[in-house]
Parts: C-alpha cells; structure tokens; sequence
C-alpha cells in the first residue's frame, strides 16, 4: 500500500515499517520487498524508516 501509493500517497518509511514488521513472522514476500525499500531508502531516511519500526514493534509489544 505505501510502497506503490495505493490509496494512500507513496511513503517509503512507512512502507519499510510494514514490511519489516511482517517480515518477523517469515513472511518470504515482505522480506522481498523490505530488501527492495532497503536499497531505496537512502542512508538517513533508513535510519528513520528502522526508528519508525522500532516506535510501532515497541508499541504492538506493549497492547498486549
């Protein structure tokens, strides 16, 4: 959705959250795609994209 813009406007960082979190549970697609969006993102706005990840992980850790 956020990697193409479906519906939403195009927002690599996001995308990169999505995927990666999907990723945890062997998602074989999601890895595809989070390698796509690594090699996208430049150095800095990967950093952000991982910090994005982190705040959403931290948060879905602690609703349970």
């Amino acid at each position: 959705m956020y990697y193409l813009g479906n519906g939403v406007p195009k927002d690599l960082k996001k995308a990169y959250m999505w995927y990666k979190l999907a990723s945890i549970s062997k998602d074989a697609s999601a890895k595809k795609f989070l390698d796509i969006i690594t090699a996208l993102l430049p150095e800095a706005q990967l950093h952000e994209a991982q910090n994005l990840f982190l705040c959403m992980q931290n948060k879905i850790m602690h609703s349970k």
